[in-house]
């Protein structure tokens, strides 16, 4: 888990609503879940960035690009998996 302050995750583009849009040039992110700490993160658990916690248990890592690299969430429950 990244250190992380809290914070706004604001969308620069001119995106248009009621379509979906890629985030990134890879076509699956992977996902990650550690029981330990209860944490799961979409994407790459390794890339550096900054950090910011934009809503209650929502993290998102973004590169020196700008570029969205990982989003972690800590849900109230994991799955049985």
């Amino acid at each position: 888990m990244p250190q992380y302050t809290e914070g706004l995750l604001i969308v620069m583009d001119n995106l248009e609503s009621g379509f979906s849009y890629g985030i990134n040039s890879d076509d699956e992110w992977p996902v990650y879940v550690n029981q330990k700490t209860g944490w799961i993160c979409v994407g790459n658990p390794e890339r550096s960035g900054e950090a910011v916690e934009f809503m209650n248990n929502c993290v998102a890592v973004v590169d020196n690009n700008n570029k969205l690299v990982s989003l972690w969430l800590k849900p109230q429950e994991l799955p049985l998996i």
